[in-house]
């Protein structure tokens, strides 16, 4: 149990990750010239994480259902690292 939840977490964490980089990268995309080489390697960029999102949150989805409800929270379990 205790592993499913620390795999919860990192997954959580990874996601949130990931999330923090698409921002970054859509923001230079936004910044730059449309349709130039930066342009288009940013979203190239952007469409291969966001697939890597969808991945992470159906690894979180899975682990989330093989875990027994609790009253703990993601952010409990970080607390207690």
């Amino acid at each position: 149990m205790v592993d499913n939840k620390r795999k919860l977490l990192a997954e959580s964490d990874r996601l949130l990750a990931a999330l923090d980089e698409i921002r970054a990268m859509e923001a230079r995309k936004r910044a730059a010239n449309i349709s130039t080489d930066e342009f288009n390697e940013l979203a190239d960029r952007i469409h291969e994480k966001s697939r890597e999102i969808f991945q992470i949150t159906g690894e979180q989805e899975a682990i989330g259902h093989a875990i027994p409800e609790s009253d703990e929270s993601i952010d409990d379990l970080e607390e207690q690292d």
